[in-house]
């Protein structure tokens, strides 16, 4: 799922205590196309792409999905308005659908705006958190909730949550996901709409001739006059090269049952597998309280599959 996390960082960026943690789907109602040779899928007239780390839940994979089903996606932008889904879930019904993107042709006469070339209507949407119509103005990130259009009509907008934000306050820390946009050197690029500056960023998950449009990174770095300017800097996902897909959970052991029924912080994990390797100790050291780096490539029905477990 995507998040957006605020809280406190500490000097190295290495570690945090979050206030607050927001999750909401980008996208969420019924299915229109489906192009499963190609990789993607359409919902509420957005494209939707997959690649090797999409997980799906109630679904088997991109080939299970119909048109007319409802899903539930979160995803995060890639150029030209389209989507890069990390999550997509089947849901029985949508009673109301979900749209995200940046607010744009702003009418405040007529309460209206385009979405993702969408007409929306908001004169009767509630906006959560405080917010205001008065906030809104073009290029401002927006999570939409609303029943579709009849006709030719406008989508009419029920809630409206302003989406992400970054600091602008020279030097705040901010660490961001997203996909490459814009790409000019492996140095100077665009992740969901802002400029990065990797000049002297520490980078790993592959070589950072590997960096180039629709790549996958993680960026850890500070907020210097709007341009995030990276310490450190991960490649997540190389479309079209299988890899690297990795998934993480840091924490101590908890409701230890066996290798194959545990958690780390959270997530639940399954350590029986013949090819798992245990650095810095045995399979005997596991037990809760111990505190342990698992990871793996495969999330299946929310399970991580665990390849390695480091003890820290």
């Amino acid at each position: 799922m995507t998040v957006i996390v605020r809280g406190s960082v500490d000097a190295t960026l290495q570690s945090g205590v979050a206030t607050h943690v927001l999750s909401v789907p980008e996208l969420r109602g019924p299915v229109t196309a489906v192009n499963a040779a190609a990789g993607w899928f359409e919902v509420v007239g957005v494209r939707v792409s997959v690649d090797d780390a999409t997980l799906y839940a109630g679904l088997s994979g991109l080939d299970a999905l119909k048109p007319e089903q409802n899903v539930q996606v979160h995803a995060l932008p890639e150029s030209s308005g389209r989507m890069r889904a990390t999550r997509v879930q089947w849901i029985a019904a949508a009673t109301t659908q979900r749209m995200w993107g940046s607010v744009q042709g702003l009418n405040r006469a007529a309460k209206s705006f385009q979405l993702n070339g969408m007409a929306v209507s908001y004169g009767q949407a509630h906006f959560a958190s405080g917010w205001s119509a008065a906030a809104l103005s073009d290029g401002v990130p927006v999570y939409v909730q609303g029943v579709p259009a009849t006709g030719n009509g406008a989508f009419v907008a029920s809630e409206i949550r302003r989406g992400h934000g970054l600091p602008d306050s020279t030097n705040s820390p901010v660490v961001l996901l997203g996909i490459v946009e814009n790409f000019t050197s492996p140095q100077l690029f665009t992740l969901q709409g802002v400029r990065v500056n990797a000049a002297t960023a520490q980078i790993t998950g592959g070589p950072a001739s590997s960096i180039g449009n629709g790549v996958k990174l993680d960026v850890v770095g500070r907020m210097v006059q709007g341009q995030l300017v990276a310490e450190r800097l991960r490649i997540r996902h190389v479309p079209g090269t299988g890899g690297p897909v990795v998934y993480e959970a840091t924490g101590p052991v908890a409701q230890y049952q066996s290798l194959s029924n545990f958690r780390v912080n959270g997530q639940l994990a399954d350590a029986s597998g013949s090819n798992v390797s245990f650095v810095n100790g045995t399979s005997l050291g596991m037990r809760n309280g111990v505190r342990v780096r698992v990871s793996g490539s495969k999330v299946l029905e929310g399970v991580l599959v665990v390849t390695q477990v480091e003890f820290l």
